[in-house]
C-alpha cells in the first residue's frame, strides 16, 4: 500500500503548509483567549489572538477548563487571512485561511499525551458498548455532525466531534469529545433529533456561517482509547435515496484526503497508520434523510456484529 501512495495527488497536506510564508512571531499584546484545558492527564495551556475565532474557541474548551500549570502551550495566530500554530514558543504549521482546526488537531493529541499518535482524523467517533466505534469523516457541509447527533440519539457516546486521534500499535480511538458544532442549517433537525432546546446557546458568527455549540455528553472514560470498527464518508443531499458502496484502502486513503487535512504529521508513523487502515471497513454513505442515513448505518452494524 504504501508504493500505491504515488497515486495521491503531490501535494497530501492539503492546506497545511509546514514552512512559513512569512516571519511570523507571537504577539506581545494579551491574547483574546487564554485557557488552561485538561482531560484529567495533561494540562494544556491554549491562547489565541483573534476576537472570532476566540468566541468559539472559549465555546469548544470552555467544558474542560481547569486551572493549574500547564506542561504545553499552544497559540493561534492570524493575520491577512492565514493562520499560524506555535507550540511553546516553535512555529508549526501555516493554513491559508482563517481556521480554528489546526489548534483542535493538535489539542486533540497533546490532550491525549499519554499515548502515541499515529494520525489525527478529521472525523467525528461515536462509540457503542458491545460493538465498537463507528468513524464519520466529511468535509464541511456534508452532514456529518447531523448524523453524529443521530448516532448519540440511538444510543451512541461520542468520543470526538471533529478530531480523533489514534494510536500508534493498538489503532484505538482516543477520545477528544469537544461540544458538537451545530450550523444553522442543523439547528432544528438537531433539536428534534436529541430532544434539545438549542435557543439558550450562544451563537457565533464565523466566516458567512452562523455556529452553535451543543456540550457533548460527558458519558465516556477519557482516560482509555476504544476498538475502532468501520469508517464512514458520509454525503447529504436533499432528497437522494440512501446509497452505501464498500471502498477499498486506496479509495479511503483518497477521501481522508479529502476530508480536508492529511492526518498523519510525521513519516515515521505512515507505516503504521496504513496497517491499521488496510484492513478496516470503510464505506461511502449517500443520504437524503438523517433517519435514512441511521437505517443504513445500523444495517452495517449489525452486518459487522455477527
Amino acid at each position: 500500500m504504501l508504493e500505491a501512495l504515488s497515486q495521491l495527488p503531490a501535494d497530501p497536506l492539503d492546506e497545511c503548509i509546514y514552512t512559513a510564508s512569512r516571519n511570523w512571531s507571537l504577539s506581545l499584546d494579551p491574547a483574546c483567549l487564554d485557557m488552561t484545558v485538561s482531560f484529567g492527564t495533561r494540562i494544556v495551556r491554549v491562547r489565541c489572538w483573534h476576537r472570532v475565532l476566540s468566541l468559539a474557541l472559549g465555546d469548544m474548551l470552555s467544558p474542560y477548563s481547569v486551572e493549574g500549570r500547564a506542561e504545553t502551550t499552544l497559540d493561534l495566530l492570524v493575520e491577512d487571512g492565514k493562520s499560524a500554530l506555535f507550540k511553546d514558543g516553535q512555529f508549526i504549521l501555516e493554513v491559508r485561511r482563517v481556521s480554528w482546526s489546526p489548534i483542535i488537531r493538535l489539542l486533540a493529541k497533546e490532550l491525549n499525551g499519554n499515548i502515541n499518535v499515529a494520525a489525527v482524523l478529521h472525523a467525528a467517533a461515536v462509540f457503542f458498548p458491545g460493538f465498537g466505534t463507528v468513524l464519520l469523516t466529511a468535509p464541511t457541509g456534508a452532514g456529518k455532525t447531523t448524523l453524529t447527533c443521530g448516532l448519540i440519539s440511538i444510543g451512541g457516546r461520542l468520543l470526538a466531534e471533529d478530531a480523533t486521534p489514534i494510536e500508534r500499535g493498538t489503532g484505538l480511538a482516543w477520545p477528544c469529545p469537544l461540544p458538537l458544532s451545530l450550523k444553522s442549517g442543523s439547528w432544528q433537525i438537531v433539536s428534534e433529533i436529541l430532544g434539545a432546546d438549542l435557543s439558550d446557546l450562544p451563537i457565533r458568527g464565523v466566516g458567512s456561517r452562523r455556529i452553535r455549540f451543543l456540550p457533548s455528553p460527558k458519558d465516556i472514560d477519557l482516560n482509555m482509547g476504544y476498538p475502532v470498527r468501520m469508517i464512514l464518508f458520509p454525503q447529504w443531499s436533499k432528497g437522494e435515496n440512501s446509497k452505501v458502496r464498500r471502498l477499498d484502502p486506496m479509495q479511503a486513503l483518497s477521501r481522508l484526503q479529502d476530508c480536508g487535512t492529511w492526518p498523519v504529521d510525521d513519516a515515521k508513523n505512515l507505516p503504521d497508520f496504513l496497517e491499521w487502515l488496510e484492513p478496516l471497513p470503510c464505506f461511502s454513505l449517500s443520504y437524503g434523510t438523517t433517519n435514512g442515513g441511521l437505517q443504513i448505518i445500523k444495517s452495517l452494524m449489525q452486518l459487522r456484529g455477527d
